[in-house]
């Protein structure tokens, strides 16, 4: 007993603990203003260091493996996809702009697997695709690979049925991943919100740690908007939302923003977070939460409305506030 113990607090280590990982971009052929593009699956704001006058270094953290995509051209959308691990402290690609080539030292068997995958979707031989990830599940049901297999390319080929036989192969010791629990609600039916909709209450921290309790919201239009520090038109249009919330009369209004950031430390320091003068509040499992998938949330900013009676008159995702105008103007009567 006492080395299972033992046994699962190290397995919790590894699968929790950070590591630092650099990604080096080396040019030939580029033209003088030509800089690749780095975008990273969790919204890390990396700042790359420049080497020397072809080569740019990335450093990032790391607490799942993950694909990051290299975009050489961003015009013409010309890219790659570069697998990353904890465990791969540093890997290597060369861009070649006159060949229009990108080639990674060290391919991983992951990427060959993957790109193998890709061959056979796009020879819509779907067929062999579940075979070889079936044969991969059900080798190494606790792997992270086997979610990230299940979770990105076998909702692209397979029938309901056929996914969640599949999701049924892994074990439950990766739902403590995000992607897991964003798989497993996809297997079920959820509806879209309907105008008459009750308003599902909840209590969260905000960013001083302080409860909040939305029962505690009586006789009340509410705005409920979920977004995060990692959504650009988030971030673009909070100005743009402060300034409407100043306009409301918080006698009749309850304004609530909801975090969906994964990382709760940065969504306390961001610069954007604390604009918000209104009800600030953080939820774990993001874009998972109880309240997403209640409200069957689709896309940031993500904007729900509720008369008086807490019922939904309204949702939309997009940061549109003369929209929210004329939709308060409508209840406010």
């Amino acid at each position: 007993m006492r080395i299972r113990i033992l046994l699962s607090i190290f397995l919790l280590f590894v699968q929790f603990s950070i590591a630092q990982c650099k990604l080096l971009i080396k040019q030939i052929n580029r033209n003088a203003d030509t800089i690749p593009h780095l975008i990273i699956a969790n919204f890390q704001e990396v700042v790359p260091v420049k080497l020397n006058d072809s080569v740019m270094e990335y450093t990032f953290e790391m607490k799942q493996p993950e694909y990051f995509f290299v975009v050489a051209d961003k015009h013409n959308w010309w890219n790659v996809r570069v697998w990353m691990e904890p465990e791969i402290e540093k890997r290597e690609i060369t861009i070649d702009y006159k060949s229009r080539k990108i080639s990674i030292k060290d391919t991983t068997d992951w990427e060959k697997l993957l790109f193998k995958i890709d061959t056979l979707y796009k020879a819509k031989k779907h067929d062999e695709i579940y075979s070889i990830e079936n044969k991969f599940i059900e080798n190494r049901p606790n792997s992270f690979l086997s979610l990230w297999l299940y979770s990105y390319c076998s909702v692209l080929s397979l029938t309901q049925n056929e996914n969640i036989t599949l999701f049924k192969k892994l074990s439950s010791s990766l739902e403590t991943y995000s992607i897991y629990k964003q798989s497993k609600a996809s297997l079920t039916a959820r509806k879209y919100p309907n105008y008459g909709d009750n308003f599902k209450e909840f209590t969260l921290n905000d960013n001083k740690e302080i409860p909040f309790n939305s029962t505690s919201i009586n006789n009340k239009i509410i705005i409920l908007h979920f977004w995060s520090t990692g959504c650009g038109p988030c971030v673009k249009g909070m100005d743009e939302l402060v300034k409407f919330y100043k306009s409301l009369d918080t006698s009749k209004i309850a304004f609530i923003s909801v975090s969906l950031d994964e990382d709760k430390s940065k969504w306390k320091k961001s610069a954007t977070t604390n604009k918000i003068i209104w009800a600030n509040l953080w939820t774990e499992d993001n874009s998972y939460c109880d309240l997403c998938l209640n409200y069957n949330l689709t896309a940031m900013p993500y904007f729900v409305m509720f008369n008086k009676e807490k019922k939904i008159t309204f949702y939309n995702d997009g940061e549109d506030i003369e929209l929210l105008k004329s939709k308060l103007k409508e209840i406010d009567k």
